[in-house]
């Protein structure tokens, strides 16, 4: 019987044979398949190395195109602020505009298919901007051109759509005007590309309506397309412009457009003026300017605000200041009975004739006795002389001052005139001229504004456009009122200034309803200020006067009133039209119906109404103002042209 085997040592638990020596378990590795392993990782790493630097020192236009960046320091344009009328209705406002803007640098240096000829010929397609100017800048060395600002949205869309490298869309704020070149578009004013103010309103407030522009980083491809994500980030937040609201009605400034139009169209006139206003707060209602094109005759809104820029010979409307201040400084009583001759000589400088004033409603050489009231009522130049010399000159020209003439209004329009008023001591037909409105110039704003003064007690207020009171700051607040006529004089004025529509040259500017106080103005204005006239004297030597229309001087018809309910005063409106054409150039005849068109349509709009019966009375005189400053040295048609 043979022993059982011993187990086998060189066997494993399971049976199988180890692969490595006898009582060993490591596995052996081939040391030259390591060191290949090792060699190839080593060429990958150079690999890319080696590309990282082949793109440093010469980069690939196509890739940097695609994922090459910039980052640029853009600024955030604050929206202007709105300018409306009384009742929030928009004068002016701010939309953003596209504007087609290009990369010169990025289109040289990159490989592209199209030429600059290609793309301008392309662009001029849809865009007005001159093509060589477009060439000219797209081959600029610059990184950022404008090739046409503030274009109408589907011009922007147009050029999207062509796709041209290099060129992109931005956003640009642009000032529209709902209501057209009229509307009060030069009270208003306009603004440029930057939108900055210019002219008008949105200069005189520029800074308040601008607001504080913004800043941001911007990060983009080559050639402007942005394409990154969170590429754009606010690092200043921009904060807008505040809102300004006029005392301007819309409508009523229509209206007063409308009817100055086609009252330039009717006369053949070269410019009309209107100013409606509050007699008792000083706010402007409307404030329009219309004018003849001198090249193609048509009528247009004028882009200057003449209203306030313009000034002229007043004639007659100067005649009621003049009586205050014969009233006012005791050189004539209200009720003193006054000689008025039908011709009056004032004495020029020694061996110059003497200039003869006339009164046309008298026979020549005649005398006849007149109330003040009469002689303002039928507007009559030698009664009117005779009081001035009474006055003096240095009073005159006091209370003329005093009025506020000579200088700008608290208004402050830019470029607004101050007129011009001499001294009248310094001539010896000043003061007699002047009383009667001729010799000096006055502004429609300041003419309204004197008679504003009247028709408030004696208390001179002045004239306002805006509503909200953070415009008005320290350099831009109105002045405090003024009293400068007593007001038992201001309320005999009104009842003379009454008699001049009621019975006098002013019977066209009646209001069924309510009463209305004012005076007609027609005055001669020197040949010069109408383009296209020449002065006789101004002609040169050869010249034939026959072939050119040659006039010595023209005129100007005015109309200032209050119209007044059972309230007091409350609207005022002056209308003034130059040179008229035809038989009819007088203030009552051309400027007074045109007051009484434009005043009942204010009123209706303001809907102030008419006396409780609808009759008129003799007298309503509203109360006394409060107490204010006395101004310095202020103390207890038969037209102007006969």
């Amino acid at each position: 019987m043979s022993r059982p085997s011993s187990p086998d040592p060189a066997r494993g638990r399971g049976g199988v044979r180890g692969r490595g020596r006898a009582g060993s378990g490591r596995v052996q590795v081939n040391p030259w398949r390591s060191a290949s392993i090792f060699v190839v990782l080593i060429l990958v790493a150079a690999g890319f190395v080696w590309k990282l630097v082949d793109l440093q020192l010469s980069p690939d236009d196509d890739l940097l195109n695609n994922v090459g960046s910039y980052l640029r320091e853009e600024q955030i344009e604050a929206s202007r602020g709105d300018i409306v009328d009384r009742q929030g209705r928009l004068l002016a406002f701010s939309v953003p505009r596209p504007s087609i803007v290009a990369d010169p640098r990025g289109i040289a240096d990159a490989d592209n298919p199209i030429s600059v000829d290609d793309i301008v010929a392309q662009l001029a397609t849809v865009l007005t901007s001159d093509p060589e100017e477009m060439a000219r800048r797209l081959r600029s060395d610059k990184s950022f051109v404008y090739l046409q600002r503030q274009v109408d949205p589907e011009v922007g869309e147009a050029v999207e759509a062509l796709g041209l490298p290099g060129i992109w869309i931005i956003d640009e704020q642009f000032r529209e005007h709902p209501n057209g070149p009229c509307s009060a578009l030069s009270v208003v004013g306009r603004v440029d590309t930057e939108q900055v103010g210019i002219s008008g309103l949105e200069k005189q407030f520029d800074e308040q309506l601008q607001g504080s522009p913004g800043r941001a980083l911007r990060q983009t491809q080559r050639g402007g397309a942005v394409q990154i994500p969170n590429g754009y980030q606010v690092t200043q937040p921009h904060s807008p412009g505040e809102d300004l609201r006029l005392s301007i009605d819309r409508n009523i400034q229509y209206e007063a457009e409308q009817l100055l139009a086609a009252a330039l169209q009717q006369t053949q006139g070269t410019t009309a003026i209107a100013i409606v206003s509050d007699p008792r707060t000083g706010e402007i209602y409307a404030m329009a300017s219309v004018l003849r094109n001198t090249d193609t005759g048509e009528v247009q809104c004028s882009n200057a605000n003449l209203a306030a820029v313009w000034a002229y010979e007043p004639g007659s409307t100067m005649k009621g200041i003049t009586f205050a201040g014969v009233f006012d400084n005791g050189a004539w009583e209200v009720d003193e009975m006054v000689e008025v001759p039908a011709s009056l000589a004032v004495a020029r400088e020694y061996g110059v004739e003497s200039l003869v004033y006339l009164d046309k409603r008298l026979a020549w050489g005649t005398t006849v006795e007149n109330l003040p009231s009469t002689i303002i009522g039928h507007s009559s130049n030698t009664g009117t002389v005779l009081l001035a010399q009474a006055l003096g000159a240095d009073a005159l020209q006091q209370t003329f001052e005093n009025f506020g003439f000579g200088r700008q209004t608290g208004l402050a329009f830019p470029g607004e005139s101050p007129g011009i008023l001499d001294n009248l001591n310094s001539h010896s037909l000043l003061l007699s001229n002047a009383a009667i409105g001729q010799s000096i110039a006055v502004t429609p704003l300041q003419l309204i504004q004197a008679y504003n003064t009247l028709a408030n007690g004696g208390v001179r207020l002045e004239p306002k456009l805006v509503l909200d009171g953070g415009f008005n700051d320290a350099d831009t607040a109105p002045a405090q009122p003024v009293r400068v006529v007593s007001s038992k004089n201001a309320q005999a004025l009104m009842e003379m200034l009454r008699g001049v529509v009621s019975s006098g040259t002013g019977k066209r500017a009646a209001l069924p309803g309510y009463l209305v106080a004012g005076k007609t103005g027609t005055a001669w204005q020197p040949c010069g200020n109408v383009a296209g006239y020449i002065c006789n004297e101004e002609l040169e030597d050869g010249v034939d006067a026959e072939e050119l229309e040659v006039k010595e001087r023209h005129y100007t018809a005015s109309f200032v009133g209050i119209v007044e309910n059972d309230r007091g005063p409350v609207l005022s409106a002056i209308v003034v039209v130059d040179d008229p054409q035809g038989e009819s150039y007088g203030g009552g005849s051309v400027a007074a119906p045109i007051f009484a068109e434009l005043a009942g349509y204010s009123v209706r709009q303001l809907h102030l109404a008419p006396f409780g019966d609808h009759t008129v009375v003799a007298q309503r005189i509203r109360a006394d103002p409060a107490v204010v400053p006395v101004a310095m040295a202020a103390q207890s048609d038969s037209e102007t042209l006969q």
